[in-house]
């Protein structure tokens, strides 16, 4: 069993969020409040609508209009940070950049040490002879792992994950789920994931914040202790999985189109 810091590192603390329009006042989340351990992979689970991917881009500095307070280390949060690191659903590779020079990108340092760094990270993704070729030259995974290398290159404290394998084949996407596992395991980044699906954050997470509703909330939260790498088919992993299930499917009464 993985050993964690007991130390906050992402705290989150009363969040509220509200979008504003010219006809329409809407409150996406409401009176949020979660601490993400030092090293902790932490699995955010709900139903699209219900304002997950609206607090990873709080996280992420990305929006910053909002009630509450999100602090990295007890500092406040007030914009985007290469402390911070973020994966899309989307890779969101340059085209017209080689992969090698796509996680490049915002490296500061001689040539030598950036080549170095860059080479080490496309090791740790498993796409060590790949530096030369262009994003539209790889299949769907390897193009999410090059957008997590880059992401990790950086060396963030933070490594936020938007449903980053969302848009992947079913056998790509539990191949990615392993992946990311192992990355995290040898690097010990503090890591959020976002997700809707259930198998998703119980194979991955150390613990599983269930949020639902609208306004969004966090109706439940799971404490995932199974050794790692994790086996699906145990009746542990099996059973895990239902009360995660059962929790999202009662607190979906709360949402309301």
């Amino acid at each position: 069993m993985v050993q964690l810091d007991n130390s906050a590192m992402v705290s989150i603390e009363n969040v509220s969020k509200t979008f504003h329009s010219r006809t329409k006042d809407v409150l996406a989340l409401q009176k949020v409040s979660l601490n993400v351990r030092k090293g902790e992979f932490l699995a955010i689970l709900g139903p699209s609508g219900c304002g997950k991917t609206t607090l990873l881009r709080m996280i992420a500095g990305l929006e910053t209009d909002y009630e509450g307070n999100i602090t990295v280390e007890g500092e406040r949060i007030v914009g985007p940070s290469l402390g911070r690191g973020m994966a899309f659903q989307e890779h969101r590779l340059l085209p017209w950049l080689t992969i090698k020079e796509n996680v490049a990108l915002g490296l500061e340092g001689s040539e030598a040490g950036i080549a170095g760094k860059v080479q080490r990270y496309l090791e740790k993704v498993g796409l060590e002879g790949f530096g030369h070729v262009y994003p539209s030259q790889l299949s769907g995974g390897m193009a999410q792992r090059a957008a997590i290398a880059r992401a990790l290159v950086n060396q963030p404290k933070v490594l936020l994950l938007d449903e980053p394998f969302g848009a992947l084949d079913a056998i790509t996407r539990v191949r990615m789920q392993a992946e990311i596992e192992r990355i995290w395991l040898a690097e010990r980044t503090t890591m959020i994931l976002i997700t809707h699906d259930i198998d998703e954050a119980v194979y991955l997470g150390d613990r599983v914040a269930v949020m639902t509703g609208r306004p969004g909330e966090i109706k439940a939260l799971f404490n995932i202790a199974l050794e790692r790498p994790r086996d699906r088919n145990t009746a542990d992993y099996v059973s895990i999985r239902k009360q995660v299930h059962n929790a999202l499917e009662e607190s979906m009464g709360t949402f309301s189109i």
